[in-house]
């Protein structure tokens, strides 16, 4: 529980995520901050690879990412990916992006959820309120990148690409 408390995060890196590797876990009450310049790919504004279940609850992410890669990057308001169990759940309940999404030659990002095999993946009551989008749109998406179960009252004050993925592979 963050308590209301703020988390400013200032990375040069590439993979990289305030929460890194995160299995069977809750974040309430957190607001994230910063910045996250990247050469490459996969970055999110709260948890790099999820394992197992994660719940973030009113929790806000204000991370700029700015990235010189070219095409897919992957860059991730929330959740960038899930890859070791089709059996997680993913639950995102009243959080705001307002961060921003740089890098002209970028794509395949996503505001709240990136690339997860889980079907179970609950986007409810959340805001996408992006300061500034200036990449690539395409395969980009408003909520999620991949499969969902719950998509309930959510809102955004612009479109990135889509709204989100349904189909499945």
């Amino acid at each position: 529980d963050g308590n209301g408390h703020t988390l400013k995060i200032n990375y040069v890196t590439d993979y990289d995520s305030p929460f890194r590797y995160v299995g069977n876990a809750t974040f309430k009450n957190l607001h994230i901050t910063g910045s996250i310049t990247s050469t490459h790919e996969y970055s999110s504004g709260f948890v790099g690879n999820a394992i197992g279940n994660i719940t973030i609850q009113n929790c806000r992410s204000s991370v700029v990412f700015n990235t010189s890669a070219k095409g897919a990057t992957t860059n991730v308001g929330f959740i960038c990916q899930g890859t070791f169990s089709k059996t997680n759940e993913i639950t995102l309940l009243n959080c705001l992006f307002d961060g921003s999404f740089i890098g002209e030659e970028s794509n395949d990002n996503c505001g709240f959820v990136g690339q997860m095999l889980s079907k179970d993946i609950k986007i409810e009551h959340c805001l996408f309120a992006p300061k500034e989008l200036r990449t690539d749109f395409t395969n980009c998406h408003t909520l999620c990148g991949f499969y969902l179960s719950n998509l309930a009252s959510n809102y955004y004050t612009k479109t990135y690409g889509t709204i989100s993925r349904s189909e499945e592979r």
